[in-house]
C-alpha cells in the first residue's frame, strides 16, 4: 500500500471566505466541452415525466470557465485522489461499515 504523503499548497485560503462561501447540492453533472469555454451543468433529480418516464433534472448551478482551467481542475483533483488514496479508501471502507452495521441492525429489530 501507498504511503499518504501531505502535499503543501503554494495558496492560503482566507478562512472567512471558506465559511461564507455559497453551497449548492447537486446529484449530478453534465460536461460540455468546447474552445475557449466549457460549462458545467450541475442538476438534481426533481422527480419523472408522467409522459415519457424519463427524469425531470433542474439545473442548480452552472459553471462556465475556460477550457484550460477545467482541464486543470480535472488533473488536480485525479492528483488529489491519487496522492490521498490510502485514507480516501480507509475512509470508504469505514462508511461501508457503518452502513452495512447499520442493515443488519434494521433486519434484526
Amino acid at each position: 500500500m501507498m504511503s499518504a504523503k501531505k502535499v503543501e499548497p503554494n495558496f492560503t485560503i482566507i478562512p472567512e471566505s471558506a465559511q461564507s462561501a455559497q453551497q449548492i447540492f447537486a446529484e449530478g453533472m453534465a460536461v460540455m466541452i468546447g474552445v475557449p469555454v466549457s460549462k458545467i451543468q450541475f442538476h438534481s433529480t426533481v422527480g419523472l415525466d408522467e409522459k415519457t418516464g424519463k427524469e425531470l433534472r433542474q439545473i442548480t448551478f452552472q459553471a462556465i470557465l475556460p477550457t484550460s482551467t477545467l482541464i486543470e481542475f480535472c488533473q488536480n483533483t485525479l492528483k488529489g485522489i491519487s496522492d490521498n488514496e490510502e485514507s480516501l479508501s480507509k475512509a470508504l471502507n469505514d462508511f461501508n461499515s457503518k452502513i452495512l452495521a447499520s442493515s443488519a441492525k434494521n433486519k434484526k429489530g
